[in-house]
């Protein structure tokens, strides 16, 4: 698929040309950096669609992740073309503050530079908890500023028409679903690291390593699959290392599907911390959603939430898990009987995290850019287009 205008309503056309009036205009030079995990179609391309310029990574970079998967999905699947840079000619390219590289996830040494802006992979509540796990949780405490200030990009309407037709159907397949079960999606979070046992966010929950709660869970998860079809999807940088008990009981794929929205949607129940996936699902109401708690011990975690509740996930919007005591069973069948008497909270909770989508996210987001780094002034008829589309 190449950027040509048949992908684009008359309207986004129309917002494409003034986003291009408006930062040429300007002097600016943006190009997007693919250089990334996988969640880099999603969450970073809708950007590149609404102001097309140039995709670009650096192969003498080391980082430690693979992202040769992500350039090859975005060459040929979505034929789109890739630009190889150095390190060298990049960093060089950065030298004038009127050129602006965006990426979803900080690359060094790109990110410590002033006109690198890393947009973030997906709206959630690790700016809270990446707090929390420094000892920094507050009374007081408010968000860092990406949690508040950027817009979920997995809603964009370009997503919808660059995933392909039969990817659902690609999903049935792989995970053998059952059309006479309902679907338990699960998902998994990478590895974060942190010796206090209170204290230790998404450890819980990554499969990489095993202990007692990662087996519960597993074991959980077993047991729910003789009554619903089970679907574990890995977080992009899980290394599972070909953990034998999910290779012999599960399905498991490893940045094989890069969309997630068409998993959430044709699952019926949602479980996992509280990161992209999870805060993205909440938009669905007829979704049930199970959290599992970045906090090990429960006493600690009620604690912490309670502090700033009308933002986070948490027992008066959907069913918790603690990680001291986990049992999936008996939160699906509370999820099943409770999701109704959380609709007015979570509600509140979406209004808070993911504002009102309408599927433009992606020029809301350039707009967003425009003002607050470039500190432009937008015509008023620019922001009255981005009303009307």
């Amino acid at each position: 698929m190449a950027t040509t205008t048949s992908i684009y309503t008359p309207q986004e056309q129309k917002m494409t040309n003034k986003l291009n009036q408006l930062f040429t205009g300007h002097g600016y030079t943006i190009k997007y950096y693919i250089g990334t995990p996988m969640y880099t179609v999603e969450n970073l391309l809708p950007l590149y669609f609404a102001h097309p310029t140039e995709l670009v990574y650096s192969t003498d970079t080391n980082y430690w992740y693979d992202y040769t998967r992500t350039i090859n999905y975005i060459k040929n699947t979505l034929s789109l073309d890739v630009v190889k840079k150095s390190e060298k000619d990049i960093l060089n390219w950065l030298t004038d503050d009127k050129h602006i590289l965006i990426m979803c996830t900080g690359v060094t040494p790109f990110n410590t530079k002033s006109n690198c802006i890393v947009v973030s992979h997906g709206v959630d509540e690790d700016p809270y908890w990446v707090s929390v796990t420094r000892g920094e949780y507050l009374p007081n405490y408010h968000k860092m500023k990406h949690g508040e200030y950027w817009y979920s990009l997995v809603y964009s309407k370009i997503n919808e028409k660059l995933i392909p037709k039969d990817y659902t159907e690609h999903i049935k397949k792989f995970y053998e679903i059952d059309p006479t079960k309902k679907t338990i999606l699960y998902i998994n979070s990478a590895l974060f690291k942190n010796k206090k046992k209170t204290l230790n966010k998404y450890d819980g929950y990554e499969f990489s390593e095993l202990n007692e709660t990662k087996e519960n869970i597993i074991n959980d998860l077993i047991e729910l699959k003789k009554t619903y079809n089970i679907i574990i999807r890995l977080h992009p940088l899980s290394k599972f290392n070909n953990n034998n008990i999910l290779v012999d009981n599960f399905k498991i794929s490893n940045n094989t599907f890069p969309y997630f929205l068409p998993f959430v949607k044709m699952a019926d129940i949602v479980i996992g911390p509280p990161n992209g996936v999870i805060v993205a699902s909440t938009v669905y109401e007829s979704k049930k959603l199970i959290c599992l708690s970045p906090i090990y011990n429960k006493k600690v975690a009620i604690e912490v939430m309670g502090y700033n509740k009308e933002f986070l996930l948490n027992e008066d919007n959907c069913t918790m898990v603690y990680p001291e005591n986990p049992n999936l069973v008996e939160a699906v069948n509370a999820a099943n009987k409770n999701h109704s008497l959380f609709t007015e909270k979570r509600n509140q909770y979406v209004k808070y995290w993911l504002k009102d989508i309408n599927g433009y996210e992606n020029y809301k987001q350039h707009i967003l850019i425009a003002k607050d780094y470039f500190k432009l002034d937008i015509a008023e008829e620019i922001l009255k287009l981005m009303c009307q589309i």
